[in-house]
């Protein structure tokens, strides 16, 4: 079954919101996502975008990478309802989990490496705005293998460095400490529950 839709717990006056249609890569990871329009369908705010993350019981969403360019960039995220918790990488190198209750504000930054964890009994409702507005390709799912260089992929024991093709066709590879990889694995167990 798949996860239900965002809209049917947010309605945000006098904008509306626009479900992603269900498929199963979301419901494997068990959430939902909905972006938030303007009555013209143009994105809110101006020069941003607005996602609403709706994550189910014992879901999560995929680890991903922000690769986006403009170093000012900000994703800003508000906890409407429910508890989780933030895993992330940061780019000096340092690991956190975060607890994430009704209420709580933080901000991700190009260079980081995150996902949402639901550790509660009820959804985690997150709302995300994007500035400047998120595009495609602003981010790399931690999930998948990319091409290896020739000269293969240095091993250190605190860092796993993970390499993924570019648009230009050149191969970048990106460390993130093993404790990150370590708490996805937990969050993914359910060994994070409140």
């Amino acid at each position: 079954m798949f996860t239900r839709p965002v809209s049917e717990v947010y309605w945000p006056a006098p904008h509306q919101i626009n479900d992603e249609d269900p498929t199963e890569h979301y419901d494997a990871w068990g959430y939902s996502i909905g972006y938030e329009v303007d009555e013209n369908g143009n994105d809110v705010p101006h020069w941003g975008n607005t996602a609403i993350f709706r994550i189910r019981e014992d879901g999560m969403t995929e680890p991903v990478y922000v690769t986006k360019p403009e170093h000012t960039a900000t994703f800003t995220i508000n906890v409407l309802a429910g508890r989780g918790a933030l895993i992330r990488a940061l780019a000096s190198g340092a690991t956190e989990m975060v607890e994430l209750e009704e209420g709580d504000k933080f901000v991700i930054r190009p260079g980081q490496a995150y996902s949402y964890v639901n550790t509660g009994k009820k959804d985690l409702l997150l709302h995300d705005v994007a500035m400047p507005a998120f595009q495609l390709g602003d981010d790399i799912e931690l999930t998948e293998s990319g091409p290896k260089p020739a000269h293969g992929v240095p091993r250190h024991p605190e860092a796993t460095s993970y390499i993924h093709g570019t648009v230009n066709g050149k191969s970048r590879s990106i460390s993130l400490p093993t404790k990150f990889y370590d708490l996805i694995g937990q969050a993914a167990a359910g060994k994070l529950k409140s």
